[in-house]
């Protein structure tokens, strides 16, 4: 795949979100305030194993440089922010291995009014790097050398609003994986999303979220087709003993077909199709204004077409405190989770 595909992609998406931020800031002058912000980042590394290969390491001082830029719109609901940074990677040994890194995250996009009861909702992120750990948002991953790769997360959705926490919702959204390394297969994922969510009273409240993927591969950098379709659709049930407490009790059916169902051999993972049920019973608590609490436990288990069936516990625990000038938060989760791209 081209990079000039891989920046006309990206950039349709982008220029909606620019449209949207713009229009955002020439409305209404009292209710909206610009603010601009610069920075500079310097950073100096020494690696002994620079491209993470335990049977050939090289070691290398790692230096990256680069201004930042955030704009910012100011509302009376969430500060919208655009963020942009740039670094000038510069190896002391392997020079040839020089390059430059992009991220570009929209933020705070969220419940921006079209019509009395319309919302709409936005998120973008770019990040194009060499560093061969990655652990953004939703994606924690290795890699065996520092060839450079793109990743754009895009997505929207169109909210209904029929109560003060009724409401429901359409959307529509996109991941874009792009790799300069031969061995490592380009891909993209995408598809819709709905969702309700009603409260019969002030106690009890239900959400319904369901979402299709499509996920196509490039099959000229793998011998097996990894192309799937995924359904996955979940229920939660909330119970409120009081506003600062409530328990939560939800189940998720998630669904997986690879278009390929076949058993690749010794050196490629079997494909098969499966099934993943999943529920789980959760209590939290907000202590004080600052100071909350979750905990949470249940079971998962995976439904396979051909080989044995897995099963396990799921669990979460999340302390969250919040000073003046400072935030702690301890988390720690079990259970199942798959991740592609």
């Amino acid at each position: 795949m081209k990079n000039s595909k891989v920046c006309y992609r990206i950039s349709i998406f982008l220029g909606l979100c620019l449209c949207v931020f713009i229009s955002m800031g020439s409305a209404s002058a009292e209710e909206r305030k610009f603010q601009w912000g610069t920075r500079l980042t310097v950073s100096e590394q020494y690696d002994d194993n620079v491209n993470l290969d335990r049977n050939n390491k090289d070691d290398d001082w790692v230096t990256v440089v680069g201004p930042g830029l955030t704009s910012a719109i100011l509302t009376e609901k969430t500060p919208i922010a655009l963020d942009y940074d740039f670094g000038y990677t510069h190896y002391a040994r392997d020079t040839a291995g020089d390059t430059l890194r992009h991220t570009l995250t929209l933020r705070g996009l969220e419940g921006v009014p079209i019509t009395e009861h319309l919302t709409l909702d936005l998120n973008e992120s770019l990040y194009i790097s060499d560093d061969p750990i990655e652990e953004e948002e939703g994606v924690t991953s290795v890699r065996r050398n520092r060839r450079t790769y793109y990743r754009n997360t895009a997505g929207g959705r169109i909210n209904y609003l029929f109560g003060e926490e009724d409401f429901l919702y359409v959307g529509f959204q996109h991941e874009l994986l792009v790799n300069n390394d031969s061995s490592v297969q380009d891909g993209q994922t995408y598809g819709p999303t709905a969702g309700i969510a009603y409260w019969f009273n002030i106690h009890n409240g239900l959400s319904l979220d369901f979402s299709y993927g499509r996920a196509d591969f490039d099959e000229s950098k793998g011998e097996v087709s990894d192309d799937y379709r995924q359904y996955i659709g979940s229920a939660t049930y909330t119970y409120r003993f009081s506003p600062r407490t409530q328990t939560t009790l939800d189940y998720t059916f998630d669904s997986f077909d690879y278009d390929d169902n076949i058993r690749a051999g010794p050196t490629q993972p079997t494909q098969e199709d499966y099934v993943v049920h999943s529920g789980s019973l959760g209590i939290s608590h907000q202590f004080t204004r600052n100071t909350s609490a979750l905990i949470s436990g249940g079971y998962w288990f995976q439904d396979r077409d051909h080989t044995d069936n897995k099963e396990g516990f799921q669990g979460t625990v999340n302390f969250t405190q919040t000073l003046e000038k400072l935030s702690f938060a301890l988390d720690g989760s079990t259970g199942y989770r798959q991740q592609f791209l």
